[in-house]
């Protein structure tokens, strides 16, 4: 299979060095090509990780709490295959390029059931990009009320949370309902369709323990709109942001998660996430995405900048993905600060929420590499760990949105 690959009976052009870490012997690609040369048998395989999962396994095996209640970690990932005579897609560049994906979520039928994404990063599809790559302005992003009165969820999440214990701080959240894209002759904008309600529980409120027992029933959920069962856009998912920062010396700020965090702990996250909470980001009796960033921006546990400086930023929104392991929905937002430098931002930055920062040259040849990767190597902290997977679509979709889709495709190949 190995010199038909090398051959381009496949239409797949791979670096001889990538075809043996496939393989299994990336440690010794030499000796592999030597028997693939010489015709002869192979010698068995080395169990070799990705820098990925080995930064992933190295903090499974420090205490971390990484969780995976989809049971999805054990799918294969889908890697080459690609017919040479038809259009090459984003994604598979992206396969070729050696980012990984869910075999799963790459089924022509699961993208029909997820919104037709747009690619696929591990276990998070991108379900649409705002503006062709280059983002809309906050004023494009319109809001409205759900008209429902609960995130219509399956009975079992409700099941699901009359186990889940009360969490200390249970606050309100907001579900997306469905968005529309981008419609010229409709203001220019993009419509969410947001709700905060949930006649299904007691005080009417849609929280934080509604969202972890739909985490925890992610399985039986993802099953259930592969089947047909369920389909996005009749329930409601959490809706999170995660913020992609570079600050006005042209550094993208790179922060770990504390272990203490429920998700992805001990990760690292272009820059920082929050979820959509009332009553603090309501506008006007909406909640607003816009006040969601700029208070992530100024939260003590984030990046603690002052209110002038979040409100200084000129933020852009990217696009909406899904949280596949969690069932989660996140819009991509990316904030590039005016007149703060990243030695400031490390200044009025205290640990919490974000336990260490740093930061890269926000420029192609320093951030395509951690795509790639997917993993962030500190040098303060002298370790290597996996990169967020929202955080990682993100930033590549900060570089498309700074550099033009063509020119980052063009580099990836």
């Amino acid at each position: 299979m190995f010199r038909d690959i090398l051959a381009g009976k496949y239409g797949v052009d791979l670096h001889r060095d990538h075809l043996a870490r496939f393989a299994g012997y990336g440690s010794r690609a030499a000796e592999f090509w030597r028997y693939i040369e010489r015709g002869g048998d192979l010698p068995p395989p080395e169990p070799l990780e990705t820098p990925r999962e080995a930064a992933t396994r190295e903090l499974s095996t420090t205490g971390s709490r990484i969780q995976d209640p989809g049971g999805l970690d054990d799918r294969p990932d889908s890697t080459v295959g690609f017919d040479q005579d038809t259009y090459v897609t984003f994604q598979e560049r992206l396969l070729r390029w050696g980012i990984s994906a869910s075999a799963q979520l790459l089924n022509d039928d699961a993208y029909a059931k997820l919104l037709n994404a747009r690619l696929v990063i591990d276990e998070v599809a991108l379900d649409t990009e705002f503006g062709n790559y280059a983002g809309i302005l906050p004023e494009q992003l319109r809001v409205e009320a759900s008209a429902q009165e609960s995130p219509r969820l399956p009975d079992y999440v409700y099941e699901k949370r009359a186990m889940v214990p009360e969490p200390d701080t249970n606050k309100q959240l907001v579900y997306l309902e469905s968005w529309d894209g981008l419609i010229l002759d409709r203001s220019n904008s993009v419509r969410l369709v947001l709700g905060s309600h949930d006649s299904c529980v007691a005080h009417n409120r849609y929280d934080f323990r509604t969202s972890l027992a739909a985490w925890h029933s992610a399985s039986q959920i993802q099953h259930d709109i592969l089947t047909g069962k369920l389909r996005f856009g009749t329930f409601g998912r959490r809706l999170n942001t995660v913020t992609t920062v570079v600050t006005s010396d042209n550094r993208v700020i790179f922060g770990k998660r504390s272990r203490r965090c429920e998700n992805t702990p001990g990760q690292w996250l272009t820059s920082i996430g929050e979820a959509i909470e009332l009553p603090s980001d309501l506008v006007d009796g909406l909640p607003q995405p816009l006040k969601t960033v700029r208070r992530a921006l100024c939260e003590v546990d984030e990046l603690n900048l002052t209110q002038q400086q979040a409100h200084a930023a000129t933020i852009r929104f990217l696009g909406i993905s899904t949280e596949w392991r969690f069932m989660y929905a996140t819009l991509f937002a990316f904030a590039e600060l005016k007149s703060v430098s990243f030695a400031q931002v490390r200044d009025q930055w205290r640990p919490g929420e974000i336990s260490h920062i740093e930061s890269l040259p926000f420029t192609l040849d320093a951030c395509l590499p951690v795509v790639q990767s997917g993993v962030f190597t500190s040098d303060g902290l002298g370790d290597t760990a996996p990169m967020d997977t929202g955080g990682r679509l993100n930033l590549l979709l900060c570089l498309m949105a700074r550099y033009g889709r063509e020119v980052v495709e063009a580099r990836i190949g």
